[in-house]
């Protein structure tokens, strides 16, 4: 599980990999203050969900591994703090897998 504010005192931190964490839950302020990170590694957990507000204030990420979890379902509203990426050709999102409901 990653609680509320984990990281609040890393505003400078870039790069943050917990893949294979057996992590299930995600705090919707569990990256709050992480104003600064580019790379997020979620890869191999055991993530169901993503609250729509989880990913706010993390508008400089261009990579992004969610791979091998196992969620349910991705809202655009959880993407929407990545949108402005879009445009970069160094982004990256990773979500390969199998949903159990379509994507929305």
């Amino acid at each position: 599980m990653l609680g509320e504010c984990n990281f609040c005192e890393m505003p400078h931190l870039k790069e943050l990999y917990l893949a294979s964490n057996l992590i299930t839950f995600i705090h919707p302020r569990a990256f709050e203050g992480l104003k600064s990170l580019e790379r997020l590694d979620l890869e191999g957990n055991q993530i169901k969900s993503i609250q729509s507000t989880t990913f706010v204030g993390l508008g400089k990420v261009y990579y992004l591994n969610l791979r091998k979890n196992v969620l349910e379902t991705l809202t655009l509203d959880t993407m929407k703090p990545f949108m402005t990426q879009l445009y970069n050709e160094s982004t990256t999102f990773n979500l390969e897998g199998e949903f159990s409901q379509p994507c929305s």
